[in-house]
């Protein structure tokens, strides 16, 4: 009985650990992030009672998304409790709104699966929100940052992965930012690549729809007719872009659990024509997250070993807070 008391309550400080980071949290994705050796079916009813338990005690809130599907947030007294049992930097998320459904979903979901799957180091957009400053680059701010591997780091001549979430269907300009932004990095523009945290050397561009791949190859294509400030694309750089440059397929349900992620490969982005050759990678939304999970302590270890601290609330309140 204490050993099931411990491991309850372990559970309860890795959901608030995960909401500190994250921000906000579907209950699907605390089960994939808690339990992610156990069947979809137990984990996601393991996640479910942790949560009742934390919503007991008033350590998080639950409200709902556009769609009707609930999410969790921090209240003032879950942050206090995960500050002082594991020295986590959080503070409330009272001031959420989640407005951004899909977007954030889709962002974090590549953090989570092609970051700390593979056992990398990330930082999500709820904590880049939280410190502008440190993270914009080029008047650009991330949907996510994940840190390169070694080989990753001398092949890109970088060390980071800079993710974008795409779910619009409307409207251009965001979608060239995007693709003058993968350009920059191909190329070695120090204004794309260069800022506080690290060197970009890959750009990642996740998509829940295939619409929104199509827009997405387009406005790159667009780009490079273009050519970045004037500049017309050299051989080398169009190679590079098509290395340096990923395109990922995020397929969610109605009530936002993800079926697949699939990655395009850009084999003909040289002769500026697509489609993209049709998803190279396939993986399966669970059984891939159950095989290939990060341990607790690696995911502490990935999460905490370059997050930035300063990149916190100044308050309880957190008044400030942007609607996420």
């Amino acid at each position: 009985m204490a050993n099931k008391r411990k491991q309850g309550e372990q559970n309860e400080l890795k959901v608030l650990h995960r909401l500190a980071v994250f921000g906000w949290l579907t209950s699907w994705l605390i089960a994939i992030l808690i339990f992610p050796r156990s069947t979809e079916k137990s984990a996601e009813k393991m996640a479910s009672r942790v949560a009742d338990r934390l919503l007991k005690k008033r350590e998080i809130s639950k409200r709902e998304l556009k769609n009707g599907v609930p999410f969790y947030t921090l209240t003032a007294s879950g942050a206090k409790r995960i500050r002082d049992e594991k020295a986590v930097k959080a503070c409330t998320g009272k001031y959420i709104r989640a407005r951004n459904d899909v977007h954030r979903i889709v962002a974090n979901l590549a953090l989570i699966y092609l970051g700390l799957r593979r056992r990398l180091t990330i930082i999500p957009e709820y904590k880049i929100q939280k410190n502008k400053d440190r993270y914009t680059l080029n008047n650009r701010l991330p949907d996510g940052l994940i840190f390169m591997d070694e080989q990753s780091m001398q092949m890109f001549d970088g060390t980071l992965t800079w993710v974008e979430a795409e779910n619009s269907d409307k409207g251009n300009d965001s979608l060239n930012r995007i693709a003058e932004q993968a350009i920059g990095v191909a190329r070695g523009d120090v204004l794309h690549r260069n800022f506080t945290v690290g060197e970009v050397g890959e750009v990642m561009v996740v998509c829940p729809k295939e619409s929104n791949v199509r827009r997405v190859i387009a406005a790159v294509e667009r780009e490079m007719l273009k050519g970045v400030s004037g500049h017309p694309l050299s051989e080398n750089d169009v190679y590079r872009l098509s290395m340096t440059l990923r395109i990922v397929r995020v397929s969610l349900t109605q009530s936002f659990k993800m079926t697949s992620i699939e990655e395009v490969s850009p084999d003909d982005i040289s002769k500026f024509i697509g489609p993209y050759s049709h998803y190279v990678e396939y993986l399966d939304a669970w059984v891939s997250m159950k095989k290939e999970s990060p341990t607790e302590e690696e995911f502490a270890a990935s999460e905490m070993v370059k997050m930035d601290e300063s990149a916190m609330c100044s308050g309880e309140d957190d008044s400030d807070e942007y609607d996420a």
